[in-house]
């Protein structure tokens, strides 16, 4: 079980494994009180009446972890958290009279679990989630700069031709400049879990970032648009062209 725990918490970035590490032992600490204090409700109903209550409460708190992870936020920094809590409310509903040793090996578990994660991510072998993101959104800008320093050349041949591979090679990193919200929204999100590292410390600007990211999405649709416009044999895209030679 704490190989199982070790697989599912270890992540590349440490702000990920932070993230997942204390939605486990959170989730972990809420599913057992919710499952100790649901054994002991069901006791007192009666050998008949306790594998209804039991039922209802796994059925009513399962629901509740399910459509919770629906609403984005939650989803986004919770996840892990709602699906553990469930997991562990259930495990203790159902092991019978030997509950309290379940619940002994379940957080003696996780504790092993989460403290093997979280010295090999914070102190072995630390990849920040921030470092990424700030070098991902360089990289964008640096293939924006890239096209603009490429265009007097690809398409008004001012320095000479250039070869078709080159010619998808820009479209190509337009393409990842395009694709790469996601990417860096997930990056800011376990930015987020990180303690202090790198120049900003406790102040690592992820929305700053993110702001960045958007422009230069932004520069990169009307750069791409550009593109098309001047690749088509229309009259116009050779007045365009000639009125960029002239000036």
């Amino acid at each position: 079980m704490a190989v199982l725990t070790v697989m599912v918490a270890f992540e590349y970035t440490a702000g990920a494994t932070i993230s997942k590490c204390l939605n486990i032992a959170f989730a972990t600490a809420l599913g057992v009180s919710l499952g100790i204090g649901a054994k002991y409700l069901a006791e007192l109903c009666g050998k008949e009446g306790e594998p209804i209550i039991l039922g209802f409460l796994v059925f009513i708190l399962g629901a509740l972890g399910t459509f919770t992870r629906f609403y984005p936020h939650m989803q986004r920094r919770y996840d892990y958290g709602c699906m553990f809590s469930v997991a562990t409310f259930s495990l203790v509903t159902v092991s019978g009279d030997s509950y309290l040793e379940l619940v002994k090996h379940r957080i003696s578990t996780i504790m092993v679990s989460v403290a093997t994660v979280m010295v090999i991510s914070l102190v072995i072998r630390p990849v920040w989630a921030g470092k990424d993101l700030h070098n991902l959104i360089i990289a964008n800008l640096e293939k924006l700069a890239s096209f603009l320093d490429g265009f007097e050349s690809e398409y008004f041949q001012a320095i000479g031709e250039v070869s078709k591979d080159e010619e998808r090679g820009f479209l190509e990193a337009f393409k990842s400049v395009l694709g790469s919200k996601a990417t860096e929204e997930s990056l800011a999100n376990f930015a987020w879990w990180e303690p202090a590292n790198g120049p900003f410390r406790f102040n690592n600007p992820g929305k700053e970032y993110l702001k960045i990211g958007n422009l230069g999405r932004d520069c990169a649709c009307h750069l791409h648009a550009l593109s098309g416009h001047l690749k088509s044999k229309s009259k116009q895209c050779i007045k365009v062209s000639c009125f960029v030679h002239q000036n």
